[in-house]
């Protein structure tokens, strides 16, 4: 093969391996009043696909039920778990960029790399948003809980154990050198929860965040740890959901239920998004007008402090309920 078709292919692979460090950013604030309630059909969802990974598994191989339920829902570019919302009969609705909070800024770019200057702020705007209770959440919430969950738990078990296996795709694991997280696990220190909020801070100001949707996204960062402990429960810990039968299969032993993560921490307009300070001014603008003119009440704050105690503003943005105030 001549050099010049070498060199392309490797030009248009690392073009892909970095759009698959984008992340989405998503309006909570515009159309907050969903019909349907989504945990009864998220819930359906995410135990079939947990059912089908139990169900192909190799009982001989570590980490089976891992690898196939990653396969199914993870994904190189965005999660496959995200694109439930374009499902026909999903309960997501969808907030079109042109009618979103963000709708004056879709030309700004980022500042980190070469293919972030080239991307603009709309190209990583994604539209589907779920509704649990009082709290409204974007489908970007779920990848970020199956996908960049498991990266915390790569990181955790690779400290924990030399033989721990990664199950992502191979350009899954070139993307982590793209974007910094590969450099960054061996240098990880902590373990457990200490280490996914060290990580997700990481992950959120450089290009999974402000380096390159120009926004450090709290309620990510609290997705990515919820998606860390679903991930360190899937068959480990002292109540896993899926664990050996009598038999020596894997059974799920245990249904999965999203209340046991969402919380409205996963909620922009409850747990606020930092934002560019080129374009920061005009999305809070839009935010509070999306707010004046809904009249929406936003859910309580408490069920977040009740979960997380003093490690609270490792995912919470506090600063919001100064902001949001009318």
């Amino acid at each position: 093969m001549k050099t010049s078709v070498k060199r392309l292919i490797q030009i248009v692979s690392i073009f892909l391996v970095c759009q698959s460090a984008l992340a989405s950013e998503t309006d909570n604030f515009t159309r907050r009043n969903l019909e349907v309630d989504a945990q009864e059909w998220l819930n359906l969802q995410m135990n079939e696909a947990i059912q089908n990974a139990v169900q192909k598994a190799d009982p001989n191989v570590p980490y089976s039920v891992h690898k196939i339920l990653f396969k199914s829902l993870g994904g190189v570019f965005w999660a496959k778990i995200e694109k439930w919302s374009d499902n026909p009969v999903s309960p997501a609705e969808q907030v079109q960029f042109e009618e979103s909070i963000f709708r004056d800024v879709g030309h700004f770019k980022g500042t980190s790399s070469f293919i972030r200057r080239l991307v603009k702020f709309k190209s990583y705007y994604s539209p589907g948003i779920y509704r649990m209770g009082d709290t409204v959440f974007g489908a970007d919430k779920l990848g970020h809980f199956l996908q960049l969950g498991y990266s915390m738990y790569l990181a955790d078990g690779q400290k924990r154990k030399p033989e721990f296996k990664d199950v992502r795709p191979l350009f899954a694991r070139f993307a982590d050198v793209i974007s910094g997280d590969a450099k960054f696990r061996k240098q990880l220190q902590s373990k457990g929860l200490d280490l996914a909020y060290e990580y997700s801070h990481f992950q959120e100001n450089g290009e999974w965040g402000l380096k390159g949707p120009m926004a450090r996204s709290w309620a990510d960062m609290a997705a990515n740890v919820e998606g860390y402990k679903f991930w360190s429960e899937l068959t480990g810990g002292s109540d896993p959901y899926v664990k050996k039968g009598a038999d020596g299969r894997w059974v799920q032993v245990k249904k999965f239920d999203w209340g046991r993560y969402v919380t409205p921490a996963w909620d922009e307009a409850v747990n606020h998004t930092d934002y560019d300070e080129r374009f920061h001014d005009q999305v809070v603008k839009r935010s509070k007008e999306a707010m004046e003119k809904s009249g929406y009440t936003l859910p309580s704050i408490q069920s977040i402090y009740d979960k997380y105690g003093l490690d609270t503003n490792q995912v919470f943005n506090n600063q919001c309920s100064k902001i949001f105030v009318f």
